[in-house]
């Protein structure tokens, strides 16, 4: 199946989304990271004028919350900045997808984004695009017969034989 000037629009413009998405998503650990620094300085009593922490194992759990949203935030956005990339190379069909379903829980850009990324990539010319490039890519290496492990010897640049 060939892949029509439509997908090959939409694939592109799926790209570009994966990087708008990327952008955004790059401000998730800046908040989290604004949290955990609050939180941290109310763990440690830096804070003047509150009150003294009644469990000092309780003040730790906030700031765990922000560090897993920063971690979040990074995952997020190393995700959509790869896919954009797997995108535009028609590789790694399964991160797309992958990536697009996760999407789906970011209302509301990202439910329209992984909807219209599951939608697209969901198409039999696409998947046999992405199939089609992973082939062509991993070609049969060449196999010399007289080599015992069918592998062409390297030899340094002294030894070789005439």
């Amino acid at each position: 199946m060939r892949v029509t000037p439509t997908d090959e629009k939409q694939l592109l413009l799926l790209s570009h989304l994966h990087d708008a998405a990327a952008a955004l998503a790059s401000v998730i650990p800046l908040f989290g990271a604004g949290y955990c620094t609050m939180r941290l300085s109310i763990a440690l009593d830096r804070l003047p004028n509150l009150p003294p922490m009644a469990s000092q194992a309780f003040g730790w759990i906030p700031p765990a919350i922000g560090l897993f949203v920063i971690l979040l935030g990074i995952a997020t956005m190393g995700a959509n900045l790869l896919t954009a990339q797997a995108l535009r190379n028609r590789r790694h069909h399964s991160l797309c997808l992958l990536t697009a379903v996760a999407n789906l829980v970011q209302f509301p850009l990202g439910t329209l984004l992984g909807a219209f990324g599951v939608v697209v990539l969901g198409r039999p010319a696409v998947r046999a695009a992405f199939k089609a490039k992973h082939e062509t890519v991993s070609a049969p290496a060449v196999v010399f017969p007289s080599s015992p492990t069918g592998i062409a010897p390297s030899y340094p640049p002294a030894e070789r034989p005439q």
